[in-house]
């Protein structure tokens, strides 16, 4: 997914999501790694360390939600938008670093 609407994961009708990454290059993409927000009452589990994604395939990486014991019942100060990255590297002509953004937003009302 482009985003990721956190009020079905804050409300608990959604406990999992599936990133589809997909190297459409001709160069491996290596140390393919994800780091996903903090969030007040949300747990991500992941493998956060992906490796490397051939040349021109695809990979999926499910994220499992648990929502804490804890969670606030008041949403009005939550966050409207999170951010997490993906970043890899890749060599062409000596080893060069990228990242991606990975957002999560509240749709407003």
């Amino acid at each position: 997914p482009t985003s990721i609407p956190l009020g079905p994961l804050e409300d608990g009708s959604v406990s999992s999501f599936t990133y589809e990454i997909t190297n459409h290059g001709l160069i491996r993409a290596d140390d393919l790694s994800l780091r996903l927000p903090s969030h007040p009452f949300l747990t991500f589990d992941y493998v956060d360390d992906v490796g490397h994604v051939p040349a021109n395939t695809t990979l999926f990486v499910t994220v499992k939600v648990t929502m804490s014991t804890t969670r606030r019942q008041r949403r009005g100060n939550l966050f409207d938008c999170l951010k997490g990255i993906a970043s890899y590297s890749y060599d062409c002509g000596g080893k060069k670093a990228n990242k991606v953004g990975l957002p999560f937003t509240r749709q407003k009302p």
